[in-house]
């Protein structure tokens, strides 16, 4: 991750090394299964799934930048991507990688 330290000038921002980033709101990264229901999330990551794993969740539209709507936790993770409930094992939402 680029860690970038800026000041405030009237005309432009400029990086300063060795000051402490202020006022920037960074993402609270977690994985799918901790999303509370009814929260919308921004899929960031798909920790430790396979490449036939991912394909498999990308084909559902299940994609890095996409928001979706977390409808349940119990039983399974269930979330609305688009027009589509898809249901998650707890293995899997587990890996997926999200931010609020």
């Amino acid at each position: 991750m680029l860690n970038l330290r800026f000041w405030r000038s009237p005309s432009f921002l400029s990086p300063i090394p060795g000051l402490p980033v202020t006022g920037a709101a960074t993402p609270r990264t977690h994985s799918l299964a901790l999303a509370p229901a009814g929260k919308i999330v921004k899929i960031s990551g798909f920790g430790l799934l396979s490449a036939a794993q991912r394909q498999h969740l990308q084909a559902y539209g299940l994609l890095a930048g996409r928001s979706v709507q977390v409808l349940s936790q119990k039983p399974v993770t269930i979330v609305l991507v688009e027009q589509t409930e898809l249901a998650f094992e707890t293995e899997i939402a587990a890996q997926v990688q999200v931010e609020e």
